[in-house]
């Protein structure tokens, strides 16, 4: 029986999607998918389906589905029987607004002045600040999902 869909939140996901699967030329809604065997994908407007190897995330296999496919559910079915996990962008934006929320969380559940002398200054605490939200997305965020920066 699959697992149940794991969520992974990429910042900069281009860098491992195949060189024909670009975020800026994938439909509006489209779902991607990652996992260690081949995957279901919806065509693209040539016909083609949109999948292709990349870097490995969860695997090296990647997959487009388009809400706009007739096939949609049928290809999501399937994907989600092979394990797959669902990519979801990451902006620069939101990798801010993420890491502002975690501070404030770790500031409430641990003190302000504990968190800053733990992550210390400048890249440092924002390398630091990254590595503590990647371990606590799930608690910070309220999603059930990785992080990977």
């Amino acid at each position: 029986m699959p697992r149940e869909t794991q969520i992974v939140l990429v910042h900069n996901i281009d860098r491992f999607l195949p060189e024909n699967l670009k975020l800026a030329d994938l439909p509006v809604g489209a779902t991607i998918w990652n996992a260690p065997r081949p995957l279901y994908a919806s065509p693209d407007a040539n016909g083609k389906n949109m999948e292709g190897r990349g870097d490995f995330l969860s695997g090296i296999f990647y997959a487009v589905t388009d809400p706009a496919d007739e096939y949609v559910a049928m290809w999501e079915k399937n994907n989600w029987q092979q394990d797959a996990c669902i990519l979801r962008p990451v902006s620069d934006e939101e990798l801010d607004a993420m890491l502002e929320k975690h501070l404030s969380w770790a500031s409430e559940k641990y003190g302000a002045e504990r968190i800053k002398k733990a992550l210390g200054e400048g890249e440092t605490f924002r390398r630091k600040l990254i590595e503590s939200l990647q371990n606590n997305v799930n608690d910070v965020m309220d999603i059930d999902a990785r992080l990977i920066v």
